[in-house]
């Protein structure tokens, strides 16, 4: 029995591996072919209204959207079957090895829940980079956008400059509006449409301001700049407040990694103890509660440290 269950997690490791691989290779391919031989044609599709009937119910399709959406916010081109996939691999590979070594059910489980944890962990930090490098980048688009404004281009043709010459990827996201602009949707649905795809409070700022100048007019070279500014001083105040809570971050850092450091000391180093804790009900008992007690410590800790706005 024990050898077809480690031949059945040989196997669908190697199958997941495969298909992860093959889609993996096919996105470097495409990104490979994008910037040597041209930007990839933009596809133009009808973007779906946030208070339709189509919303996913229930805790699984709230998931998996939350999961869509973060792969796609990832940066790398991704598609959410891929990161599922690369979740699943590591998931299996892990639980495989540990059960493998410990022969252990329990421990081959924990592994790979693990290890898709620390998947989608990787994939949250990519996504909060790529989010901190758009809000970074979209200060001087503003300022590029209002100073074509001023030299006397349109508004249309300051968003196409904007996805032309501005740096990536904030210049992507500018050059899909432009197109759909060139299509015949107007600047303010076309730059609603950015505010659903960058999740940024700037962005749906922004959105709102050109919507109102297009009902109302007004000077929109100079709303813009004074948007920037407000950006600007926003994060500027942002950056002081990581440097004075830099103290309890790292105090917070090092709590939560000292459980886990000294589990792995007992496992090793003392292990009648740490396998009479795994083994027995009041021990598994109070590991659990000991994992649902950091989790909510150290979200309470990140919840105190994040600003309001």
């Amino acid at each position: 029995m024990e050898t077809q269950i480690i031949a059945l997690l040989i196997f669908l490791g190697l199958a997941t591996g495969v298909a992860a691989v093959g889609m993996f290779a096919r996105d470097v391919a495409l990104s490979v072919a994008a910037g040597v031989v041209g930007p990839r044609p933009i596809r133009l599709r009808r973007m779906p209204r946030p208070d339709t009937n189509d919303a996913p119910q229930g805790f699984a399709g709230r998931f998996d959207g939350w999961f869509a959406q973060l792969v796609q916010e990832t940066g790398w081109g991704w598609t959410p079957m891929t990161g599922a996939l690369l979740v699943g691999l590591s998931a299996l590979l892990a639980g495989g090895a540990a059960f493998i070594w410990t022969d252990h059910p329990v421990a081959a489980s924990a592994a790979g829940v693990i290890a898709a944890g620390l998947t989608i962990v990787v994939l949250t930090v990519r996504r909060v980079r790529h989010i901190g490098l758009l809000q970074k980048q979209f200060p001087p688009a503003l300022e590029f956008i209002a100073r074509s404004v001023r030299a006397g281009h349109s508004l249309d043709e300051a968003i196409a400059m904007a996805g032309q010459e501005g740096p990536k990827p904030l210049a992507a996201e500018f050059a899909f509006c432009a197109r759909q602009i060139e299509m015949g949707l107007g600047v303010p649905a076309a730059v609603r449409s950015l505010a659903e795809r960058v999740r940024l409070v700037d962005v749906r700022i922004f959105a709102a301001l050109l919507g109102i100048h297009r009902e109302a007019g007004g000077n929109v070279a100079g709303v813009l700049e004074q948007l920037a500014l407000s950006i600007r001083d926003r994060m500027s105040y942002r950056r002081q407040l990581r440097a004075i809570t830099s103290a309890g971050r790292l105090s917070a850092f090092f709590v939560a990694a000292l459980a886990p450091i000294i589990f792995v000391y007992m496992y090793f180093f003392h292990s009648e103890y740490a396998h009479t804790l795994i083994e027995s009900s009041m021990g598994q008992m109070f590991l659990a509660a000991a994992v649902v007690l950091q989790i909510i410590g150290l979200t309470w800790t990140a919840r105190l440290m994040k600003p309001m706005y």
